[in-house]
Order: structure tokens, then C-alpha cells, then sequence
């Protein structure tokens, strides 16, 4: 009898560790590095988020990040840009325009441009790649309105800080972001949000590899107030999963990219 109930708990230690096991595997927790660590969550958020990675959103191809760094890079406050980061990107103009985006994003980025206008929509691109002191004089003259109109400096440029990125923290550095815009509704507002252009990108632009980067709803993590008109390229097999997972740019980078980078010292593939 003795050996039967030994038996019995060996059996049934056996299946519970199995059974942990296995919940570990199908729902493991969001990894920690420096990387996710700094991807713009703040500290509560960190604590408490266990996001589901097992399948759903998760990219369906081999990443790594000797050959998918260049557009998975994770860009914000937290992570600034590098003085000679464009050494290592290769810039061409967008056909009928000086602005020039990364090289290869472009064939991407003029198919959408032609199938919106194919559609009936026009979409033109007001912005792309900046230079750090192009995006410098920018904040400043952010920074020096808000001062005139009687904010102390240390207030105006963090108020500036969440309309237009510090130099050094800005995609527009990495030539994979665009700001976009219609003929019929030029300004880079909230109330493009209503046209006909907003609604084309929002079903649309993750075919072609581009997300809305600033979404309503994460200002707390992105710290850049909403911007409709800001798309981010990360390529045509992760936009779609991006957008249907509901995640910004920083949550998705943190539940499924950074091991990547981790795991690898930018010369190994995983």
C-alpha cells in the first residue's frame, strides 16, 4: 500500500510540473533587457504587463538582427539615435519630390502611394528623412513659441518634447518614417483623422509595410502626443500583425523584437 501511494504522488508531482510547463510555454512573460526595459514603458506598466506571446501576433518569420535590425530599431526618448547612425543608411528621393526616405523602403512606399491614387485617394508625403539639425531647429522653434508665449523653459521643452521629438530621437533620423497628408487637408493635425486619406492608411498602409506609429490611447508609453499623418515602415510581414495586436510600436518591440536583439550581438543570426 506504502509503494502504491508513493507511486500515486510521484505520478501526480509528474503531472503537475508538466502541466506548469507547459502554461509557461504557451504564456510565457514579456522579456526583460535594457532594451525593453527602456522601450517607453514607465515603471507600473512594466511591473504588471504579461502580454500573451504564444501565437497570435507573434512574426511568423525567422528575424534576426543582422539582417531585420535596420527596420525593427526601436527610436524615442529613451533610445536616441546614435551622431553617426546614417553611415549606415543609404538615402533616395521619392519620384517627383526631394524628400528621401531609406532605399529600402521606397519601391514599398511609391506602390502605396500609386494604389491610394488607383483608389481615388490622393496622399502626398510632407515630410520624410530629417537631418539631426534640421529636427533641432524644429524643437527649438517649439521651444521658443511656448517660451514667448510664457512657459519657463524647463516646461517648454518638455511640452515641445511630446509634439516634436528632441534631435537624436526622432524616426525621421532613420529615413523609415513619412508623414503623410491629402492635397485637400494639408495640415498635420488631429482632424485629419476624418478624411478620406485616414481611412484608406488605416485599412490599408500595413499591406505595404507601415504602421500609424502614434496611436490614440498610448501617449503614456509613446510620449508623443497623436499623430495620424506619422507612419513608421517595419516591413510588410509585421505591420499586419502589429496593427491587428492593438500595441504600439514600444509594446510590440518589447513582447516580441527585443530577444532578438538580446540574444545576438548584431552578427548572429538566432
Amino acid at each position: 500500500m506504502a509503494r502504491v501511494m508513493r507511486n500515486a504522488v510521484v505520478i501526480t508531482m509528474c503531472a503537475l510540473a508538466l502541466l506548469l510547463f507547459v502554461g509557461r510555454r504557451r504564456f510565457p512573460k514579456v522579456q526583460s533587457s535594457e532594451l525593453a526595459r527602456n522601450s517607453g514603458l514607465n515603471g507600473e506598466q512594466a511591473k504588471t504587463k504579461e502580454i500573451d506571446m504564444a501565437r497570435d501576433f507573434a512574426p511568423k518569420t525567422k528575424l534576426t538582427a543582422r539582417h531585420d535590425g535596420w527596420r525593427l530599431i526601436l527610436v524615442n526618448c529613451d533610445h536616441p539615435l546614435a551622431d553617426d547612425f546614417l553611415d549606415s543608411v543609404t538615402l533616395k528621393a521619392i519620384h517627383g519630390t526631394a524628400l528621401k526616405v531609406d532605399e529600402r523602403i521606397l519601391d514599398d512606399l511609391e506602390q502605396m502611394l500609386g494604389d491610394a491614387k488607383n483608389d481615388g485617394i490622393d496622399l502626398e508625403v510632407y515630410s520624410a528623412y530629417r537631418s539631426f539639425q534640421r529636427q533641432k531647429v524644429l524643437f527649438e522653434q517649439g521651444v521658443k513659441e511656448r517660451v514667448s508665449n510664457g512657459m519657463k523653459r524647463d516646461e517648454a521643452e518638455q511640452e515641445t518634447a511630446t509634439w516634436i521629438a528632441r534631435p537624436g530621437s526622432s524616426e525621421h533620423h532613420t529615413g523609415l518614417a513619412v508623414d503623410i497628408a491629402t492635397p485637400s487637408h494639408q495640415g498635420l493635425d488631429e482632424s485629419f483623422r476624418g478624411t478620406a486619406a485616414y481611412q484608406w492608411l488605416l485599412k490599408n498602409a500595413p499591406k505595404y509595410g507601415f504602421v500609424e506609429r502614434y496611436p490614440q490611447g498610448k501617449v503614456g508609453i509613446t510620449h508623443i502626443n497623436p499623430e495620424p499623418w506619422h507612419y513608421r515602415y517595419i516591413g510588410r510581414d509585421l505591420a499586419p500583425l502589429l496593427e491587428a495586436s492593438g500595441l504600439c510600436y514600444e509594446e510590440y518591440f518589447e513582447c516580441y523584437l527585443a530577444p532578438i536583439f538580446e540574444s545576438t550581438n548584431l552578427s548572429q543570426e538566432i
